[in-house]
């Protein structure tokens, strides 16, 4: 590690050590953190925040965790560097370039695109994604198996 290790250049080094893994900044702030003492020891003593100073180890991973998030167009430009659009982002280390990336993943999904998705297929995926985006448990109403045996409005799902 260099005397003078700017968190930018810790964030390529511990990508580029795991470069087949993805990490959200909460977990790459923790890895940071815990496998850098000496350059987590100087930037909480470096630190403004009092909590952090008297050795608030979750303040000072949070604080890096804000501090990923704020190097985002760094991590754009870099040419190796690659951050996922979905939340929660993942940052990641490639050596190859966007395009080789982009027919990467196609070739890998080249085969599954003959395989045609039922209606049926979609709903574990929505209620996936109703859970992590918003919080709402979904549940589906098998309409081949309700019945409306309790008269008119007995059964409003019919």
């Amino acid at each position: 590690m260099s005397k003078n290790q700017t968190t930018m250049n810790l964030i390529v080094e511990t990508l580029k050590t795991r470069a087949d893994n993805r990490f959200t900044a909460n977990e790459l702030s923790r890895l940071m953190v815990e496998n850098n003492a000496d350059w987590a020891e100087k930037k909480r003593q470096k630190s403004k925040n009092e909590t952090i100073k008297q050795g608030g180890f979750e303040e000072l991973r949070a604080q890096v965790q804000s501090e990923i998030g704020s190097h985002r167009e760094k991590i754009e430009k870099h040419p190796n560097l690659r951050m996922t659009e979905d939340r929660p982002r993942k940052y990641y280390y490639t050596k190859l370039s966007e395009s080789e990336e982009v027919e990467a993943v196609e070739d890998e999904s080249g085969s599954e695109s003959n395989h045609l998705l039922t209606e049926h297929d979609l709903y574990p995926i929505l209620a996936d994604y109703l859970k992590d985006e918003f919080g709402v448990l979904a549940k589906r109403v098998d309409e081949k198996r309700s019945k409306n045996n309790k008269g008119s409005g007995g059964n409003r799902w019919l």
